[in-house]
């Protein structure tokens, strides 16, 4: 997946143009210069350069292109421009008897107060433009005359003449000033930061340039097939950005969705397994349930029959016992005295309970005759006899229960 994203990063970082410049020949195409310019992850490298090439040698492909124009047909003249008027207004005050419908014309600036107006005819860039329509090739922009090059003295300023593509150049204030087509080149290349141009490719160069540095183009040619040409192109970069995303797309939706399929459906099978866990233990829940419920009932059975018995009486009479309080005696059952003194069988008197012993208070006698008087199994408690032992410094007591 990782190298899939990358793939596409890099196929989208990649961005190409073509950089051609035309010496026209009696008002027609002749050999042509031109350079291929590609980036890559920040580079920019010259994938193609032929120099002095007939143009019906060369095969276009669909790729923008950028067009530097001289030669015969084209009319470059020094005007006078203090108060910056428009080029439309350069041409009449300058060259009156021309038809603007017929021609195209650029204002490149040399100073404050001058320029250079550049004419070419209509028919001559129609020939042009045919040549290009037929590789379906699109031009986004043409300069006349070699003034791509302003690129060059604009981000190099130090730059003032410049020998390349057959013209002698110089340049002040970052600005090309003046030119002159000798046909002849230096022999020492040309420095531009990290590329040692040739200086044969030095106008197709920079006319390819100006597809990645668009901010340094001062001089776009406005004219209608122009404009044509370059909706057309952003029309095509957008398909293609769509053909080249829609797969991948796709794929990228197919892939999100199957993972969450394969998450909802892991979900699905543990809360399935839980689910099946809590069915066994709510019945294990229920059956141990019954268990208690069985032996609660038979506890409660034995209880009862156990709290007929003299320990459990004995038992709850010393659980119930508060502090401060002392037994010394408990009868349970006690032996009726009147069967002693008349020589009969010993009786015993059951449902009695006698109780003796020694208390600290009164208070704690009263205290805790209140909570036998609780008991569900006793039903009456006696009057108790109380008496002060001064040997023992404690009450002495003696009280009887009956027994339910």
């Amino acid at each position: 997946m990782r190298s899939l994203i990358n793939q596409i990063a890099t196929r989208f970082s990649d961005r190409e143009s073509l950089g051609v410049f035309i010496r026209l020949k009696d008002g027609h195409i002749g050999n042509i210069d031109y350079v291929t310019l590609k980036s890559h992850k920040n580079l920019l490298d010259i994938t193609d350069s032929y120099q002095n090439v007939d143009v019906k040698a060369v095969e276009f492909r669909r790729q923008p292109i950028y067009l530097s124009i001289d030669g015969d047909g084209v009319i470059h003249k020094l005007v006078e421009n203090p108060n910056d008027s428009s080029p439309e207004e350069l041409v009449k005050s300058n060259l009156p008897k021309i038809d603007l419908n017929s021609v195209y014309f650029q204002y490149n600036p040399i100073s404050k107060d001058q320029g250079y107006l550049s004419i070419i005819r209509r028919t001559v860039f129609k020939e042009v433009m045919d040549h290009f329509d037929s590789f379906d090739s699109f031009i986004i922009n043409v300069t006349l005359g070699p003034f791509a090059t302003n690129i060059l003295f604009t981000i190099q300023p130090e730059i003032t003449s410049v020998s390349g593509s057959g013209y002698q150049l110089v340049a002040e204030n970052s600005l090309l000033t003046s030119f002159n087509y000798t046909g002849v080149s230096s022999d020492e290349s040309i420095n531009f930061g990290e590329q040692n141009l040739n200086p044969e490719i030095l106008l197709p160069y920079f006319s390819a340039i100006q597809h990645f540095i668009p901010s340094q183009n001062n001089n776009s040619a406005e004219w209608v097939e122009i404009e044509e040409q370059r909706k057309e192109f952003r029309f095509y970069n957008l398909y293609r950005k769509i053909i080249l995303f829609a797969p991948t797309s796709l794929f990228l939706v197919l892939l999100i969705n199957f993972a969450i399929f394969s998450y909802f459906q892991s979900a699905n099978s543990e809360l399935t397994i839980r689910h099946s866990i809590q069915l066994s233990e709510g019945n294990e829940f229920k059956k141990l349930s019954n268990e208690v419920s069985q032996k609660e009932k038979m506890l409660n059975l034995s209880e009862t029959n156990y709290a007929r018995t003299i320990t459990y009486y004995a038992d709850q009479l010393g659980l119930s016992i508060v502090d401060g309080v002392k037994l010394t005696e408990l009868e349970i059952y006690p032996l009726d005295q009147k069967s002693l003194t008349n020589n009969q069988e010993y009786v015993f008197l059951t449902g009695k309970i006698q109780v003796r012993g020694l208390c600290n208070e009164p208070e704690n006698l009263t205290e805790w005759i209140n909570q036998l008087n609780k008991l569900s199994w006793i039903q009456n408690i006696s009057s108790p006899k109380y008496s002060w032992d001064v040997l023992l410094n404690k009450g002495e007591f003696e009280f009887e229960i009956e027994i339910i």
